[in-house]
């Protein structure tokens, strides 16, 4: 549940030949098969944006309206994706799978007159992509052929996004070419799924078992990508053990050829997903298995002398859960319904009675006649799932106890640092102290003059990273500081160090929001609601442990800009 892509590192130890090609990244990968910033001036043609200003290719371009390769342009985006391709094979003779994605997540979709009427034609984007993939395998096809090369190359593509509905009705394909290739593999993520319900409980979200019959209905070369947990708060607890099994029944039912069950990928310290993991590479084998006794096996096994407490918690919360679930309680991969985090959700009370029950087997491997090393590994193994209580309390804990002072998330940052958690979810690091001491040489720089927005995104800024990093910024004026590249500062508004920087290229005023990084420097600043800029900013900064405790860098991030004013 770790990986989110197929890890080449597996294939060295098992000493296996390389079903993925690990050449090109994964699963987001289409600017690797053309370079942007190589073609974007001479053939604008070749590009679209989204209102976001994310940029994807046309693809429509290099195709016919019988969505075959034209011939007659001497250089597409059909033709140089092909040519990627082909030489991607070509140098990895022992692949079979080459993934081909939308980069990054995107909602850019091309609007040129060829693009709208073809999309009419094939069903949406989804329709679009299979139409082109499937050219593109004709055109490496083609070459391979005339080299006489002989290879079983296949092309994986992400249902996902924009490209998530299948081009069918009825469970009929919409046109001839929106039929996948016996070498396309339709790698579908239903990441707009209600994670509440299973994909067969009637209660599920209807456009998400179309989505996955209609795919099944067209292609037997079905690939699933799975999610199993929050994204935005790794330790909150994540309710699905209950539909695991049916989920994989379904999977199995329609033939799947490849899952991945993600989990928190980019942290070490998922009991959740360990535990899952061990649950579905069990299922994998027989989806006659009982979900509970695999976890009380599971549990048994990691856990040892405190498996017995640890096994009640996991009782009670999938318990809470399943009786809030009967009246309308919904969980989400990310923020979503504000309920999932809310204080109101969940009874302090109750949390707190969890986190006693497994602080409690603390003593219990304490007492345990086991060797102290063992004690240690067991301890940690714990921690983790303490942090789980600890933190859903922690994040409420203004809401909870609004008239005293608490030591939950000064305990939950000491066992985040004893366990290695870096990451409360997929892009927001915990910040911990930057210095040993506690202090910091970053700061918070407003103008002389600032608006109340402004003061108010330093103020959350100060509030948010406190919370997240038990440090506090001082909040400081511009004259307090000297503008140069060596300043370690965040600087919310058009000040004076904000119009140093960008010395009138950037006007504040242009934008509803504008974030940008220069030197160790970030800048926030616009005409709307500055703190959700100042999330975007906490989302991607970073720490680095050297000799003299934690430091936090600041991203180098472009220039984020939303809603433009003409």
């Amino acid at each position: 549940l770790r990986f989110n892509f197929p890890e080449p590192k597996l294939y060295a130890y098992h000493k296996v030949k390389k079903l993925w090609c690990d050449k090109i990244p994964d699963p987001h990968n289409s600017w690797c098969y053309i370079n942007k910033d190589e073609y974007e001036k001479e053939h604008p043609e070749f590009f679209c944006k989204s209102v976001m200003n994310a940029t994807e290719f046309c693809y429509s371009n290099g195709l016919t309206d019988d969505f075959e390769i034209d011939e007659s342009k001497e250089i597409s985006v059909l033709s140089l994706v092909t040519d990627k391709t082909y030489s991607l094979v070509r140098e990895n003779p022992d692949s079979k799978f080459f993934m081909y994605g939308r980069q990054d997540d995107s909602t850019a979709i091309c609007h040129c007159e060829t693009c709208e009427r073809r999309r009419k034609q094939v069903g949406g984007e989804g329709g679009i992509m299979v139409a082109f993939l499937n050219a593109v395998i004709k055109g490496v096809e083609k070459r391979l052929a005339k080299d006489k090369i002989v290879s079983d190359f296949c092309i994986a593509t992400l249902a996902y996004q924009m490209t998530v509905n299948p081009p069918v009705k009825d469970g009929k394909p919409l046109h001839k070419n929106v039929i996948p290739s016996p070498r396309l593999h339709i790698r579908y993520a239903p990441i707009g799924a209600d994670y509440t319900y299973s994909f067969l409980d009637e209660r599920q979200n209807e456009d998400v078992r179309s989505q996955i019959f209609g795919w099944a209905a067209l292609t037997p070369n079905i690939m699933l990508w799975d999610y199993q947990c929050n994204y935005h708060e790794y330790c909150w607890y994540f309710p699905n053990l209950c539909y695991l099994k049916e989920n994989l029944e379904l999977y199995a039912k329609i033939g799947t050829s490849y899952l991945l069950n993600q989990g928190a990928y980019n942290v070490k310290t998922d009991w959740q997903g360990e535990m899952k993991s061990y649950v579905c590479s069990r299922l994998y084998w027989s989806t006659s298995l009982d979900v509970n006794e695999l976890v009380k096996e599971y549990v048994g096994y990691y856990y040892s002398v405190a498996a017995p407490k640890v096994l009640r918690f996991i009782e009670s919360m999938e318990s809470f859960f399943r009786e809030k679930i009967k009246n309308g309680f919904r969980i989400t991969l990310f923020q979503g319904d504000a309920q999932y985090f809310a204080a109101s959700s969940y009874p302090v009370g109750f949390l707190t009675e969890q986190l006693n029950l497994l602080d409690s087997a603390i003593k219990d491997i304490d007492d345990a006649r086991i060797s102290d090393g063992e004690k240690e590994v067991l301890k940690i193994r714990l921690y983790k799932v303490i942090m789980t209580p600890l933190r859903m309390i922690m994040r409420n804990a203004d809401v909870y106890f609004p008239n005293e002072e608490t030591d939950y998330g000064k305990r939950f940052f000491a066992l985040a640092n004893i366990t290695g958690l870096n990451k409360l979810g997929e892009t927001l690091p915990i910040f911990i102290q930057m210095q040993k001491d506690g202090t910091s040489d970053y700061k918070i720089v407003l103008g002389q003059e600032y608006t109340a927005s402004e003061k108010e995104a330093a103020r959350y800024f100060q509030k948010k990273f406190s919370q997240l990093g038990g440090c506090v910024l001082q909040i400081v004026q511009d004259d307090k500081v000297y503008p140069h590249y060596g300043e370690k500062a965040v600087c919310i508004g058009d000040h004076m160090m904000f119009r140093e920087f960008f010395k009138g290229s950037v006007q504040s005023a242009d934008y509803e929001y504008f974030v940008e990084t220069r030197g160790k420097c970030s800048f926030i600043c616009g005409t709307g609601d500055l703190k959700y800029a100042a999330d975007i900013l906490l989302g991607n900064m970073i720490t680095e442990v050297g000799d003299n405790g934690v430091d936090i860098k600041l991203p180098f991030m472009k220039k984020t800009k939303f809603n433009e004013k003409r």
